[in-house]
């Protein structure tokens, strides 16, 4: 029994859910002297370090999704990822249903830890913001985050409004045979934004 227990795993996820209002915020760049690219092959071989971080990044451009990064030529400073309706899966934080959606999801998106609280956040929110509504005007656009996360601040600055929460199950065994199941509260209230730092 062991075995089998080992070999199916059920992880239970809970996110605030975030509906954008269409209002693309006017952000100014970051003063730092950064570079800010649509995520390439060639891109994650020169500037993203991690292996475990190329890796991912590599699957997230099979699956289909568009990422957009800011660096400085040698290193990554930060990067966010966008869902389309027509990418091939899900973000792993979603049950697979919201592939049969026509939405874009924002997720992923970090700020290196020496870079945080200048603006990136919020500026490349705002970028790929604006790319979805250049290419498809009328789209619904989400993101999802959990409740401690101080991204909140951008999130909401940014347009975006509380859409509910959103309980998802992975089962099985991680990468593989992964089915990802969920329920979407959209009546759920948010708790009040986090403590900033």
């Amino acid at each position: 029994m062991d075995v089998l227990s080992g070999s199916f795993e059920k992880i239970r996820t809970e996110s605030l859910v975030y509906y954008h209002d269409g209002a693309i915020p006017n952000i100014a760049i970051p003063s730092r002297d950064l570079n800010v690219e649509w995520v390439a092959e060639e891109l994650i071989n020169t500037v993203v370090e991690s292996s475990n971080r190329r890796e991912r990044f590599f699957h997230f451009l099979d699956s289909g999704y568009s990422g957009l990064l800011a660096h400085d030529d040698e290193s990554w400073t930060a990067y966010g990822w966008i869902c389309t309706p027509r990418s091939d899966r899900v973000p792993i934080q979603l049950p697979d249903w919201i592939g049969d959606l026509d939405t874009y999801w924002l997720f992923f998106a970090r700020t290196r830890e020496g870079d945080r609280g200048e603006g990136w956040h919020k500026y490349l929110l705002a970028e790929r913001l604006r790319a979805i509504y250049e290419y498809d005007l009328g789209s619904s656009i989400y993101t999802d985050t959990d409740i401690d996360n101080v991204s909140r601040f951008s999130i909401v600055s940014s347009g975006f409004g509380p859409a509910g929460t959103l309980r998802t199950y992975s089962l099985g065994y991680p990468p593989f045979d992964m089915k990802k199941i969920g329920r979407w509260n959209w009546d759920t209230s948010h708790p009040p934004l986090p403590e900033s730092e």
